[in-house]
């Protein structure tokens, strides 16, 4: 039987990549699935020392590895450690292998994905400030996640997978309190998903793309009319200029006398 040719790229040139690829190599465990092939600068760099030559010479490497898959020589790419501080300091653009190997695939839609048996986990963003998450997060950049996870995880053995998106602030932002990503992006987000998984699975296919079209877009001032919050941002929420109060949930208990007449008053009897 052949085995598949997986091409082991040796990372940072300076770094502990090259010892672990080419101890990769030689090992049974590998060589029982594959038939590894080494891929490394075959320049000599000193061991631990930061460089814009060795960031380029892990890039090189990685072209050289990209080229032959596209090719057809080799089945896959095992990568070892890239330094991205060295990749910086050479000029390149890219601070990780996803979105390095996305640009040399031209690949339009990619995803880095953490593997194990029990559980596999798909970041929403990648190599850029903590600082930074909050604004990366849309509404379109989580489905696009979501709906890329969806589609290939059949390729992974997991042809029905169910898929729970964690949140991004403490306690899930606490309904707000804690802040609103949950609320503003990750919700809507799901709900949309969730409207494509429904729209996938139902019976007839067409007739359920239709009427999640029409839920996602004329629908949208509709539900809007009747005081639901609409998903669409571009829909005027009937939650705009309302002034939130949190209010201790220990109070509501310890005083559900009090809060019970106002919650009846102010909610239930207003209600159409």
């Amino acid at each position: 039987m052949a085995f598949p040719r997986i091409a082991i790229t040796a990372g940072d040139p300076a770094g502990i990549g090259p010892e672990i690829a080419r101890k990769a190599i030689v090992d049974s465990r590998v060589r029982d699935v594959c038939e590894p092939l080494y891929y490394g600068s075959e320049q000599i760099f000193e061991p631990g020392v930061l460089s814009a030559e060795a960031g380029h010479a892990a890039y090189e490497t990685i072209v050289r590895a990209v080229r032959d898959a596209q090719a057809g020589g080799i089945h896959a790419i095992a990568t070892a450690p890239i330094n991205k501080e060295a990749l910086a300091r050479a000029g390149l653009p890219w601070r990780g292998h996803t979105e390095m190997l996305a640009s040399l695939t031209n690949a339009p839609r990619v995803a880095m994905m953490f593997w194990s048996e029990k559980l596999r986990v798909v970041l929403a963003t990648i190599h850029i400030p903590i600082a930074a998450v909050p604004a990366a997060l849309t509404v379109e950049s989580v489905c696009a996640i979501i709906e890329l996870t969806d589609r290939e995880l059949p390729r992974f053995g997991l042809p029905h997978a169910r898929l729970a998106l964690a949140g991004l602030n403490p306690h899930a932002g606490e309904h707000g309190v804690l802040g609103r990503e949950e609320i503003d992006v990750l919700e809507p987000a799901v709900a949309r998903a969730n409207g494509i998984g429904i729209m996938k699975n139902a019976q007839n296919p067409n007739a359920a793309a239709l009427f999640e079209d029409y839920m996602l877009s004329e629908a949208q001032t509709v539900l809007a009319s009747l005081n639901y919050v609409p998903t669409s941002t571009k829909v005027e929420s009937p939650l705009k200029g309302i002034q939130i109060k949190i209010v201790d949930p220990a109070e509501t208990l310890d005083n559900s006398a009090k809060w019970e007449p106002l919650y009846q008053q102010i909610v239930v009897k207003r209600s159409p």
